[in-house]
């Protein structure tokens, strides 16, 4: 099975978790800007990866046309960001990327914040996101831990939690021999 592995990266998190995942799968971990068409098409399988900036998959509008258009290839969906890893996080990322009607496969793993690599303008945003969450009156657990984690630079980035996604592709990788 000829498998893709597909990331765009802002600040790093992303590139570190696919090159991760290329590790445990054998593959290369390839820049999605620099996948043509022809290489999509000989695929059978794509993963993909991206950051999440308010909300939103990066690249994936992108990705899943140039999936369709090279034969409507399987795509398993991965999304790195500051928000915790809870169901919660899915189903908001869930909603906003894919819709209600999607069953593709798809991962969250934190990221973290790296301020020095950011733009001024997302600077700005994540000061505007962390100012609105602190407006709200009933604070959900987990905007409570987002606050903070807009506040100090870390890295939550942890690479036992790609095993789900390896454990996915190997398998469907073996029924595929």
């Amino acid at each position: 099975m000829n498998i893709l592995l597909l990331y765009t990266s802002n600040t790093g998190f992303t590139r570190t978790y696919a090159e991760w995942i290329g590790e445990e799968l054998g593959i290369e971990a390839i820049p999605f800007k620099n996948c043509t068409p022809a290489r999509m098409a000989q695929a059978d399988l794509m993963v993909y990866g991206g950051s999440v900036n308010g909300g939103i998959l990066t690249g994936q509008a992108k990705a899943e046309r140039m999936a369709k258009k090279a034969g409507d290839k399987p795509v398993i969906w991965f999304a790195t960001g500051l928000r915790p890893a809870t169901d919660r996080t899915l189903d908001i990322l869930r909603k906003n990327n894919f819709g209600s009607g999607s069953d593709s496969p798809l991962f969250y793993f934190p990221g973290g914040l790296d301020k020095e690599k950011l733009q001024p303008g997302d600077r700005t945003i994540l000061r505007v996101y962390r100012a609105m969450l602190r407006r709200r009156r009933d604070l959900h657990p987990e905007d409570e831990e987002m606050i903070q984690r807009l506040i100090t630079p870390a890295d939550y980035s942890d690479r036992n939690a790609i095993a789900p996604l390896v454990a996915l592709v190997r398998s469907l990788r073996d029924r595929a021999a």
